[in-house]
């Protein structure tokens, strides 16, 4: 058996290193980890994904360093999300001095190939609110044509958020904002924010995934969010809208929990991604057997009809999937019934690894539209054990089993199962 599970993970991860091979991921760290001892393990996995031809580019965080070098200089200054005065900027060239040894340092030590890339070209943030912000800089554009050329060199870029003018100014601009900027200038596959606490919770619960409009509102809701997190959440968003595929955030002190959140579905952190529905896609031929396994446990525990592969591979093109990142992880079935004018919402399962973050909901939602679409006035569930979730969750009401297509109720009492009936009308 351990055997067996070590084959699947091994499968699980060839399959992403064929999907992100010679994909650009920006790596943005926290300040806090570059004096954290999980820091060599991180440049010894960043190292591992260079190996493997993926193309990382590095943005390393001051703030941590700034506020232990000058002590009265505030986390909004040191993370230039506020008037930046000149003697800030003489413990910035120390800051950079000391995180830019260390990086260069560590990298050297697991034989990574590194440079310091001064790619961000800034302006001065100007005055706001009649107030002169001094040294704090706003990103004007990324120096892309210097980073390609590194990464195409096989060597890995290293940023700080620091600034350049075409006068020899600098200024201090926000990292995780520098992190964004860089993800949308190289198109990367993901942005990762490597940090110090365990992605985003919620009332005590780590929030696996949100989609761009989930994240979206939560920056609006009220209570906000710590400063820290609503920054990056904010940054997240903006390079999804970029053109970035994935955002993650992710807790860097978890001991190879940057290849967790790389190399497999479930993760270890908090994914932020574009597109409501880009997760969820008609079934092809190639996803039968997926299909198949995902229902077994709720046919064991006699929640739903047992079929077999082949009857699954026959009503393929009926089903939809939840893919994530390659990994099909929910289905469900929409049949229609023209002549009645119905649809019935069928073989609803989630893995047991990504139940109760909403997949199921998504997957009902959708097959809703699609059965709307096809012309269906009424939508049907048949049930043994989840009539309040369709009640609760979609407006379902009890029905008969008179009111199904006549070949459908031949079904149901061939069946023996005396599932529960269920009706919603489309309309």
């Amino acid at each position: 058996m351990a055997e067996s599970v070590r084959l699947t993970v091994l499968r699980e991860i060839l399959r992403y290193v064929q999907s992100f091979r010679d994909r650009t991921f920006v790596i943005a760290l926290d300040s806090g980890l570059l004096c954290d001892p999980s820091l060599a393990n991180l440049l010894v996995d960043i190292a591992l994904l260079h190996s493997i031809n993926i193309r990382p580019i590095v943005v390393a965080d001051l703030a941590a360093e700034l506020t232990r070098l000058q002590p009265e200089i505030s986390p909004e200054v040191a993370a230039a999300l506020a008037p930046v005065p000149p003697q800030t900027m003489t413990a910035v060239c120390r800051a950079s001095g000391e995180v830019c040894e260390t990086l260069l340092s560590g990298f050297c030590s697991v034989d990574l190939p590194t440079a310091l890339a001064p790619a961000i070209v800034a302006h001065p943030a100007g005055i706001r609110g009649g107030i002169d912000w001094q040294y704090a800089g706003r990103i004007d554009r990324i120096d892309a044509p210097l980073l390609h050329r590194l990464i195409d060199a096989r060597i890995v870029p290293i940023l700080l958020p620091i600034g350049f003018d075409g006068e020899g100014h600098s200024y201090l601009v926000n990292a995780d904002e520098a992190a964004a900027e860089v993800a949308a200038a190289l198109a990367a596959a993901k942005l990762l924010y490597v940090t110090t606490a365990p992605g985003l919770q919620l009332q005590g619960q780590l929030v696996r995934q949100l989609r761009l409009e989930e994240a979206t509102e939560l920056l609006a809701a009220d209570p906000p969010l710590p400063v820290a997190l609503r920054q990056k959440l904010r940054c997240a968003c903006r390079a999804c809208r970029g053109g970035v595929e994935r955002v993650h955030l992710v807790d860097g002190r978890v001991e190879e929990g940057l290849l967790a959140e790389v190399f497999s579905a479930e993760g270890v952190g908090t994914l932020i991604h574009r597109d409501e529905y880009a997760a969820i896609r008609p079934a092809g031929p190639k996803d039968a057997p997926e299909i198949f396994r995902l229902l077994q446990p709720a046919i064991a525990n006699e929640e739903l009809l047992p079929r077999t592969l082949d009857e699954i591979r026959s009503l393929t093109d009926r089903f939809l999937v939840y893919d994530l990142d390659g990994t099909i992880v929910g289905c469900v079935a929409v049949i229609p019934y023209a002549e009645s004018q119905q649809a019935e919402i069928a073989c609803l399962a989630v893995d047991d690894a990504y139940e109760h973050q909403g997949i199921g909901r998504r997957l009902v939602e959708v097959a809703l539209r699609r059965a709307r679409e096809s012309g269906a006035q009424e939508a049907f569930v048949l049930t043994t054990q989840a009539a309040n979730y369709f009640r609760t969750k979609f407006g379902f009401e009890d029905s008969t089993p008179e009111n199904l297509p006549p070949d459908r109720h031949a079904r149901w009492l061939a069946s023996g199962r005396n599932s529960r009936v269920l009706r919603k009308r489309l309309d």
